[in-house]
């Protein structure tokens, strides 16, 4: 989807098809696989969430936002990134679609232990406790972020989200 994207940005028609048709040999099911071809020195490069590239001491380049699938702003473009991947019956493909790629968090209504879930999530979503960790580890913040369940968050955890 990062490179359909990148097509239309840098306006480099094909780009992504050329990108795509490079030596598949290195292909690995999981990007941390790729790390140690890094390492090793058998490739020059590698493509992976900025987290692991912080978490493993990489040099990274940051993609712009409108090719990152970072920003809920963008999701209207991103949405115009298509991919096709496998199915569920041998043989099927399902098409899916760009959106933004965001974590997100919950308490369980039926919570056994409401206090701890409600101080946990406190703690997690605080600038300067749970999400200076994150940032330390490549997992920038994109809190306080709109949500529409708003009415639904407990008081104590409104703070970290805007009404939409």
């Amino acid at each position: 989807m990062c490179m359909q994207l990148s097509e239309t940005f840098y306006n480099k028609p094909g780009l992504a098809k050329q990108l795509q048709s490079k030596d598949l040999n290195y292909m690995r099911p999981k990007e941390v696989d790729l790390v140690a071809l890094l390492e090793s020195n058998n490739v020059d490069y590698i493509f992976l969430y900025r987290s692991v590239a912080v978490q493993h001491n990489l040099k990274y380049l940051l993609l712009p936002g409108q090719v990152n699938l970072k920003n809920p702003k963008n999701s209207a473009d991103y949405n115009k990134a298509v991919v096709d991947i496998k199915g569920k019956e041998p043989g099927k493909t399902e098409q899916v679609r760009g959106e933004p790629m965001i974590y997100g968090v919950t308490m369980l209504r039926d919570a056994p232990n409401k206090e701890a879930a409600l101080a946990f999530l406190q703690f997690m979503l605080s600038k300067d406790k749970g999400m200076k960790i994150m940032e330390k580890d490549g997992q920038p913040s994109v809190i306080p972020m709109e949500e529409k369940n708003y009415s639904k968050i407990p008081d104590p955890l409104k703070q970290f989200v805007k009404k939409p």
